[in-house]
């Protein structure tokens, strides 16, 4: 049993830890928590594909993967989730005959 206590106290220092930025790291973007090894900031992200720039010329900010057009509303580290959105374009066209 003590070793089952054990195992269950790792195991929740690992997740919250993983969910954490790095100390001295943005930990937000507006109102998005922004994970280790996703992060803002030299020194703050596991490597390139990690980095997120956090666009403060939306109100709230908005959080953008590197130099990308897409950003997200929600990552989760524990369920390896991460949310975007996306803008859809499309056009429609009708010509008078119906087709």
């Amino acid at each position: 049993m003590a070793l089952q206590m054990l195992l269950f106290q790792f195991m929740l220092l690992i997740t919250t830890a993983a969910s954490q930025s790095l100390p001295g790291c943005p930990s937000k973007c507006g109102s998005i928590d922004i994970p280790y090894p996703f992060g803002i900031g030299e020194g703050c992200f596991g490597d390139e594909n990690f980095e997120i720039t956090c666009n403060e010329t939306f109100n709230p900010p908005k959080p953008f993967i590197g130099t990308s057009n897409l950003d997200f509303t929600k990552i989760s580290i524990e369920d390896g989730e991460m949310y975007m959105t996306q803008f859809v374009a499309y056009d429609c066209y009708y010509n008078e005959s119906g087709s």
